[in-house]
């Protein structure tokens, strides 16, 4: 596959990852029987992984079987054994946390969790951030405005998202059992996205 073809092909991917979180959104507000809580299961990020990354990788929404490394992160990700019980805790504590915790916490737990976990060999970022504007959305009880997405912001500008999950990492690291305090430069980005998203609504 050529560069401008996987370009592509990625690109495609992405619109198509789009589609099935407001699938999946539609289902949670137009009363389907769907809960919200329901849908946040293994499966279901396999899933959105699996549209994300078909054509791109050879067993896409499968579970990576080897060791993985993240460009430009000091973050290592753990074993490879370790990520399906790392996967049910995290979709575990969006399930018990969904009724106390608000919208930008579940994301940025979300957010962050899939990335320090890594559990594909690649595409994590994109399923992370798919996965993450789903529980802000499912949350919220609908779609939320859709000029200048959170997602969109990210992607323009990576950095501040970097450097909110290097920094995420780091406190885990000196507090982990200080899970507000670990998520706070997470929860500071998506507020601010989302005031941007707002904003851009009303303009």
């Amino acid at each position: 596959m050529t560069p401008e073809e996987l370009l592509f092909k990625e690109q495609a991917n992405l619109y198509r990852l789009q589609q099935q979180v407001d699938f999946f959104i539609a289902g949670i507000t137009n009363g389907a029987h769907v809960s919200p809580v329901s849908i946040f299961t293994e499966d279901t990020i396999k899933y959105l992984h699996k549209v994300a990354m078909a054509g791109i990788l050879d067993s896409p929404g499968e579970y990576r079987q080897a060791p993985v490394r993240i460009n430009n992160s000091p973050h290592v990700p753990p074993s490879w054994l370790e990520v399906p019980a790392l996967m049910g805790t995290l979709c575990r504590y969006v399930r018990l946390n969904w009724e106390q915790c608000d919208l930008i916490h579940l994301a940025a737990f979300v957010l962050w969790r899939l990335n320090w976990i890594h559990p594909f060999m690649n595409g994590n970022g994109r399923t992370a951030r798919g996965v993450a504007y789903l529980t802000m959305c499912a949350k919220h009880g609908g779609l939320l405005p859709a000029q200048n997405t959170v997602v969109q912001q990210i992607v323009k500008n990576r950095d501040p998202y970097y450097v909110a999950l290097r920094s995420a990492d780091d406190l885990y690291k000196q507090y982990p059992d200080d899970l507000n305090r670990t998520l706070k430069p997470i929860t500071d980005l998506l507020g601010f996205l989302l005031k941007e998203q707002i904003r851009a609504s009303l303009a």
